[in-house]
């Protein structure tokens, strides 16, 4: 393929970004104990709190954020303990300067649990004006549940497949100021260093035919090693 062409492809994966100082998470979501919560933006969650803490929350980026949870109750009955999960939930919204937190059911026992949990009602609501938020859900069914699996795999494959309530990441190179002072005496040749940033975006809006939701979905079918070697040649073209 032509460098031309390279450089092309290249630049439609950068996404241009207006940035003011060092970003912060702006979106609080507080963690009711019957949710776990499992991946929120295809990482594993900075949860402020112990797992025993009702005060539980995790703090996210301005725009739009993905998180994938499942919804448990406890159960006791004649000194037996029973524990019911929902399936794997994974949702988008988009929120700026908001503090959030789960609406759920509180089922009576088990056996309603049962009945009712894998198609249970829920909302993420804004706790100032006790409203829903818009969301865009979807359920994954993960084969067989070990205690502390890691669901970030089953959250990835589900994004390269582009389900409804999927997303993507951009790269976006930005310039090390530090770095580029230090390298300062080295030959006028050589290549600042980068930092890359990473950024959520939705996989939908972008249209069927267009070239840039073409290279969105060849991106999110790449594996780990093709992602990570392209972007190491986007910093080269910088």
């Amino acid at each position: 393929m032509a460098i031309s062409s390279l450089k092309n492809i290249g630049s439609a994966f950068v996404v241009s970004l207006m940035l003011s100082g060092v970003a912060h998470a702006a979106v609080t979501v507080n963690i009711p104990e019957e949710i776990d919560l499992h991946v929120v933006n295809m990482e594993k969650p900075e949860i402020q709190g112990s797992i025993f803490d009702a005060n539980r929350s995790v703090e996210l980026p301005d725009g739009l954020n993905q998180i994938a949870f499942r919804y448990s109750q406890n159960f006791v009955k004649r000194d037996k303990a029973k524990k019911v999960y929902s399936e794997l939930i994974i949702f988008k919204f988009e929120a700026s300067d908001k503090k959030l937190t789960f609406r759920v059911p509180d089922y009576r026992n088990a056996r309603e649990a049962e009945e009712g949990i894998n198609d249970f009602n829920w909302a993420l609501v804004d706790i100032e004006t006790n409203q829903a938020i818009k969301t865009v859900s979807d359920k994954i069914s993960p084969k067989g549940f070990v205690l502390g699996q890691n669901f970030s795999d089953e959250v990835e494959s589900y994004n390269k497949k582009g389900g409804k309530a999927a997303v993507g990441l951009t790269y976006v190179t930005i310039a090390n100021p530090a770095a580029n002072m230090a390298a300062a005496p080295q030959a006028a040749s050589a290549r600042p260093a980068a930092a890359i940033s990473t950024q959520i975006v939705d996989t939908q809006p972008a249209p069927q035919g267009s070239v840039l939701g073409g290279l969105q979905r060849l991106y999110l079918q790449a594996s780990k090693e093709e992602r990570k070697a392209f972007r190491k040649w986007m910093i080269d073209q910088e």
